[in-house]
């Protein structure tokens, strides 16, 4: 038998270096299960990948790589929340000047 508890997620992020916030107004119900779920997907991946490398590694080196990856996810994200806002405001302007958005060149096939 299994319950499905849910708690709530409330973001705020603070940027030191602008002194500015940024809040998520509709918090997410996230439940138990899909924290289990996301830790499984993360733990397995990350486990793959370590094995081809490092396969002799401690439990407790394992774990310092697993909060590292998680860490720079979220970087990931809170870039994301704090870029977006800006880019789209630049793509605002730039069409009210009548100008074309700016958008990164597309890649070629070959290019890494």
């Amino acid at each position: 038998m299994t319950t499905d508890k849910c708690f709530t997620v409330r973001i705020s992020l603070n940027f030191s270096q602008t002194g500015s916030t940024i809040d998520v107004d509709e918090p997410t119900l996230v439940s138990e299960a899909m924290v289990e779920m996301a830790h499984s997907l993360i733990d397995n991946f990350l486990m793959d990948e370590i094995d081809k490398v490092e396969p002799d590694i401690t439990d407790e080196a394992y774990r310092e790589r697993f909060i590292e990856l998680l860490y720079y996810i979220i970087y990931r994200e809170v870039i994301a929340l704090k870029m977006l806002p800006m880019r789209e405001w630049a793509a605002m302007d730039a069409i009210r000047k009548g100008k074309r958005p700016y958008r990164p060149p597309k890649s070629r096939k070959g290019d890494s």
